[in-house]
């Protein structure tokens, strides 16, 4: 592991510790910038060919990290946590289904519920190159991104997390409408769906109703 970027909007003890450790450079925020600007923030000062970002409040082991990390440099763009088991295990929750259905819509149904929103997940270097800078604060956008520009995805790897760790909170869903929009605005008001014969059906009926309204029988 090349370079350790710790995001932190609290100032006590412990990252004291950490700023003085000469393996780690401390980025203190305010906290008021925003869901995910920690992503933003700590991506700008990263120069290795994949990053691997993690949230602070759920620690991983080093077997955990190193597991994780040699899928992440084994040739994939974008590497996420499989959540996978929460399709069987538990009833469908909100934030779930909607990480499903972003990947129903992408006709990527092989990645299940798994999402940029949850930790861990690493990212190529590549794939930060063509995104813009501000996407890494809307995790969904970037993943749709992802997909549409033919990045390699994969989840290979479970790692068991706190399911409270990404809220189903109206930034959350106001960011998935947006990456909604860009599937649409990208492949067409069906996102590349069929709608069977109703085009046709539609085209015979009004040309039925003009006939009427010209007067023909």
């Amino acid at each position: 592991m090349k370079e350790i970027i710790i995001v932190t909007d609290k100032q006590d003890s412990k990252t004291e510790r950490w700023g003085k450790d000469p393996r780690v450079q401390l980025i203190t925020i305010t906290g008021r910038e925003g869901l995910f600007y920690e992503r933003f923030a700590a991506a700008r000062q990263t120069s290795g060919k994949s990053v691997l970002f993690m949230d602070g409040n759920y620690p991983l082991s080093v077997k955990e990290i190193n597991r994780f990390y040699k899928k992440a440099e084994s040739g994939r763009d974008l590497t996420l946590n499989n959540k996978g088991y929460l399709l069987g295990e538990y009833p469908m929750n909100a934030k779930t289904s909607i990480h499903y259905f972003l990947n129903i819509l992408l006709k990527r149904p092989k990645l299940l519920n798994h999402s940029l929103t949850e930790y861990p997940h690493a990212i190529s270097r590549k794939l930060l190159h063509s995104l813009d800078p501000e996407d890494l604060m809307k995790p969904p956008v970037a993943y749709v991104k992802a997909v549409l520009s033919g990045f390699k995805i994969s989840a290979p790897v479970r790692v068991k997390t706190a399911e409270g760790d990404v809220r189903c909170d109206e930034v959350f869903l106001g960011d998935h409408v947006e990456a909604i929009g860009l599937l649409l605005n990208e492949r067409g008001e069906k996102a590349g769906f069929l709608d069977g014969k109703k085009h046709e059906a539609i085209v015979e009926l009004r040309e039925e109703e003009g006939k009427v309204n010209g007067g023909d029988e």
